[in-house]
């Protein structure tokens, strides 16, 4: 069998102490956020708080999104904030909803309280945009700012979002449900899933790949849940990186598309088939990479894992 064809049917024994563990961990190095970034994040949190306890007394703040489950890369992303609001103003735009069904109560919703944020950030351009209240800050990430309200449930906390789109609708969110299921996921296979989440977000910035990025945090814990390495070292993320894009082209229904399960509120989401090509490349590439790999070429070896991750990749 041909060196190319053991890496896409077979998988020979692995070796310690061969390069590709190393060429792995050296990647997930340069792709982590530095203690400086986690902390300025922080700092932009505190910051925010002190000025929206102005404008919303009563209400509360956290941070979510990549942050809040420790999947964000460097150079740092948007950082994603909730805001949650005491309930009598939800009273008011529920009742809005209803009785003007022609008005869209989660767009006013939304505007109002970009325009109560403008009050104490004046100098700051934002805009409000489908659930969300973007700031963004001169020389530095945005904070998209996500307002809310607390649904007190049985068993855990869950959040109501204002969604704008197609018409407005309120939408509930479950950041805990989905920073356990991250961390469920973690512990069962020795922390891979936080890095090959980490490693989907690279793919998705060098290929341009039109999936959001809790969408792939979805797919990842997905394909691990059964994977064989699923708790194997940096040793085996070559075979995991071929697998997990094996996988998810093999998901592709160009008639009903793919389904993913939001963690949390169990919501169903079809995620489409735009990306199909996206994956199917990725594993090509990751196919030859192997087989580079196996043929000890890794300056050949490291372009083709490039094209998949980018130059943090950097052999």
């Amino acid at each position: 069998m041909s060196d190319f064809l053991t890496a896409f049917y077979g998988q020979p024994a692995k070796a310690e102490g061969t390069g590709i563990g190393a060429k792995f961990s050296r990647f997930l190095s340069n792709i982590e956020l530095s203690p400086t970034q986690k902390e300025n994040a922080s700092a932009r949190h505190r910051a925010l708080r002190a000025k929206l306890d102005i404008e919303f007394p009563g209400s509360r703040s956290f941070i979510v999104g990549s942050y809040g489950k420790n999947t964000s890369i460097r150079p740092p992303s948007d950082l994603d904030i909730m805001l949650v609001l005491p309930t009598h103003i939800y009273d008011r735009y529920s009742t809005i909803g209803y009785l003007l069904g022609s008005r869209n109560a989660q767009s006013e919703f939304l505007q109002e309280i970009k325009r109560r944020i403008q009050k104490v950030y004046p100098n700051t351009d934002m805009s409000a945009d489908g659930q969300v209240i973007v700031l963004k800050f001169a020389n530095s990430f945005s904070v998209e700012i996500i307002p809310c309200f607390e649904i007190s449930g049985f068993y855990s906390k869950k959040y109501r979002i204002a969604d704008t789109n197609h018409g407005g609708r309120w939408r509930e969110e479950d950041p805990d449900g989905e920073s356990a299921a991250i961390t469920a996921s973690n512990k069962l296979t020795n922390g891979n899933t936080v890095r090959l989440i980490k490693m989907l977000k690279c793919w998705k910035r060098t290929c341009n790949v039109p999936l959001k990025s809790f969408h792939l945090e979805i797919l990842a814990q997905d394909f691990l849940r059964s994977y064989e390495h699923k708790d194997k070292s940096t040793l085996y993320f070559d075979y995991m990186t071929r697998d997990f894009f094996k996988w998810l082209y093999g998901r592709v229904d160009n008639f009903f598309g793919v389904y993913i399960t939001r963690p949390g509120t169990g919501e169903s989401i079809n995620i489409g088939t735009t990306w199909q090509s996206k994956a199917e490349s990725a594993r090509d590439r990751a196919l030859k990479a192997i087989d580079y790999e196996n043929r000890e070429m890794p300056y050949s070896a490291n372009g083709e894992w490039q094209k998949i991750y980018g130059t943090d990749f950097s052999g």
